[in-house]
C-alpha cells in the first residue's frame, strides 16, 4: 500500500508541476512540488493521513514563498490623457472655460505664462474642486 501512496503522490506532482509550468500559475507548480516532496515522504511515513498533512503544510509553505517569485502584473490601463478643449480664452493666472466630457469647465493653465485661445485642443493634468489644471497637448504651443 505504501509504495501505490508513493507513486500516486509522484504522479500528481509531475503532473501539478506540468500545469504549474505551462499556465504560469505558481500556486499550481507549489503544490505539485509539495505532492513530489510527498512521495519522496511516503516511502518513510506509511500514514496517509500523516502524508496528507505533510502535504498541506509543504504546499502552503511553497506557495507563499513562489508567489513573491512571480512576476509583476502588468498594467493594462493605457488610456490616452483626457482631452478637452477651449470654450472661453484662459489667460496667466485667470480661469477660462474648456470643454470635457460633454460639460463646460472652469480650468487654469499649467503652463504659468501661457495663453491658452478659444477652440485649442488642452490635456487635462489635474482637477481641484470644480476647477481643471489644463495645458496644451502635445504639439501644441501656447501663445506666450
Amino acid at each position: 500500500m505504501w509504495q501505490a501512496s508513493h507513486l500516486l503522490w509522484l504522479v500528481a506532482g509531475v503532473l501539478g508541476l506540468l500545469l504549474g509550468v505551462t499556465t504560469g500559475k505558481l500556486v499550481i507548480a507549489a503544490l505539485g512540488l509539495a505532492a513530489v516532496i510527498t512521495s519522496i515522504v511516503a516511502l518513510t511515513v506509511f500514514s496517509l493521513v500523516l502524508q496528507v498533512i505533510i502535504w498541506a503544510i509543504l504546499a502552503t509553505v511553497l506557495a507563499i514563498e513562489l508567489k513573491d517569485l512571480a512576476p509583476a502584473p502588468v498594467k493594462k490601463d493605457v488610456r490616452p490623457p483626457p482631452h478637452g478643449k477651449v470654450l472661453r480664452p484662459i489667460y496667466p493666472g485667470q480661469t477660462g472655460e474648456v470643454a470635457y466630457q460633454g460639460t463646460t469647465w472652469k480650468a487654469r493653465c499649467q503652463v504659468p505664462d501661457a495663453v491658452l485661445e478659444m477652440e485649442q485642443p488642452v490635456q487635462i493634468v489635474g482637477r481641484e474642486g470644480n476647477t481643471l489644471w489644463v495645458m496644451p497637448r502635445d504639439g501644441e504651443t501656447p501663445v506666450p
